[in-house]
């Protein structure tokens, strides 16, 4: 384990996920303390010194040794060449459990949300998943939709292609056990009374309405009940009850 072999290893790992080389080399040295305490059963610390230098430390004091004791890394690597394996996996989870935290704080504002998605797959329970195409600015995200979350007429007849609004009514952040690292799951919902606001609100602001919508009841497929202050064309009516399936939109003015 030379310190050079450390740092090419850290720069690689830099470059695959666009993250800075100092962040990684944190990562590194955290991973490094890591697999060593483990392989040993004593603590040990790993840092790069200012000149670039990787020093290893083991604790041997609370065994009955006498403190800390220097550890030679290319030792280590040749006594063990699978070492330097497992200090990559270790960094690489984990980078992938950052990435996921720092993704999902981003996506945690698509809460209460309308976002437009396109149906990528589906399940024989019925459950959907949706690439949501809103990304606020990453390159993608998934959402799913369970079968309650569908309005009747809906419910398996989704196919790979099709696009609706949907709502976002959850975002959650939950182990991912598959990648040993961890991510978000977005919550969708097509039975909600705040879409068809979302959504006639949409289709009438491009007609430069931007009055406040309210929806009063919903039977999701049947009819919706809104509340209007001012008068909504009929274009951003009609749309609406086409997005959801010729479901029934009755707006009550005042």
């Amino acid at each position: 384990m030379r310190t050079e072999g450390v740092r090419q290893l850290a720069e690689g790992l830099a470059r695959k996920h666009g993250l800075p080389v100092g962040e990684i080399l944190d990562d590194v040295e955290q991973s490094i303390a890591t697999v060593l305490t483990d392989r040993y059963g004593e603590a040990v610390t790993a840092y790069f010194t200012n000149k670039g230098n990787l020093e290893v430390w083991r604790d041997g004091g609370h065994n009955g040794g006498n403190g800390y004791t220097r550890l030679n890394p290319r030792r280590i690597r040749t006594q063990d060449p699978a070492i330097m394996g497992q200090i990559r996996a270790a960094v690489e989870s984990g980078i992938r459990e950052r990435v996921s935290l720092q993704a999902y704080e981003a996506f945690k504002v698509l809460r209460h949300t309308a976002v437009r998605g396109r149906i990528i797959r589906t399940q024989e329970d019925g459950q959907a998943y949706v690439d949501i195409l809103v990304l606020g600015g990453f390159e993608t995200c998934v959402g799913v939709i369970d079968l309650r979350n569908q309005p009747p007429q809906e419910r398996w007849t989704y196919y790979p292609g099709q696009e609706y609004w949907f709502y976002v009514s959850k975002v959650l952040y939950v182990p991912d056990v598959i990648n040993e690292g961890s991510a978000f799951r977005v919550v969708l919902s097509r039975t909600s009374r705040t879409l068809v606001e979302k959504v006639l609100w949409e289709h009438s602001r491009k007609h430069e309405i931007y009055t406040e919508i309210k929806c009063i009841r919903r039977i999701a497929g049947y009819m919706s009940h809104v509340k209007s202050r001012e008068r909504l064309p009929k274009e951003a009516i009609l749309k609406t009850s086409k997005e959801f399936g010729g479901e029934r939109i009755v707006v009550l003015y005042g």
